[in-house]
């Protein structure tokens, strides 16, 4: 009993802990990213090196060039959805279609950016390809991965003083989910083909 007690008692703090590195990193117009990266690199499991390679300057441009690229398609998914309103019958549900899945492809392809980011320090077009695979392989994954991502938004919305819990829950979540996936994709990239 000691011993649950005591696992629980750090994972609580390890979910403190990545919610305030979070939330003093969205304090910041640019800092966004880069305390995903920093709370990403926090779980991982790497205890020499993990944190040589965020502090290097192409971690930090490579976090801020990703947020400017999220902070762009947010403004075309924006201006899109303002179109929606001035449309009517099928082009209006062609239009909402094609963001619903924009949206539902992005969201999880940006956290498995961050991810590979924090993972390895920079980003290279191989990793990028990486992230995309990633998504669309374990689609009904990252599927529910968004339904709970925008279920804890809710409730953020519902009761402020939560985000101090849910934003390190939903960074350990997708660690934990990220971990698995490119696990399995080990384990069938190595097998032998038949």
């Amino acid at each position: 009993m000691k011993k649950i007690l005591i696992t629980f008692q750090d994972r609580l703090m390890d979910i403190v802990i990545l919610s305030g590195i979070v939330l003093i990193g969205t304090l910041s117009v640019i800092g966004a990213t880069y305390s995903l990266v920093l709370a990403f690199t926090y779980l991982n499991d790497e205890k020499d090196r993990k944190w040589q390679a965020v502090f290097k300057l192409k971690t930090f441009v490579t976090s801020v060039l990703i947020e400017l690229g999220l902070l762009l398609s947010m403004g075309i998914v924006y201006l899109n959805f303002q179109l929606l309103n001035h449309l009517t019958g099928i082009g209006r549900l062609l239009i909402f279609s094609m963001l619903l899945s924009v949206i539902l492809i992005l969201i999880p392809l940006f956290f498995s950016i961050l991810w590979l980011t924090a993972q390895h320090g920079g980003l290279t077009k191989q990793m990028f390809k990486y992230a995309f695979y990633c998504t669309l392989i374990k689609f009904p994954l990252w599927l529910g991965f968004t339904l709970v991502l925008l279920l804890m938004g809710l409730l953020v919305y519902l009761d402020k003083a939560l985000i101090i819990l849910i934003s390190g829950l939903i960074v350990a979540l997708f660690n934990r989910l990220m971990k698995r996936t490119t696990n399995q994709i080990s384990v069938v990239r190595e097998s032998p083909s038949l």
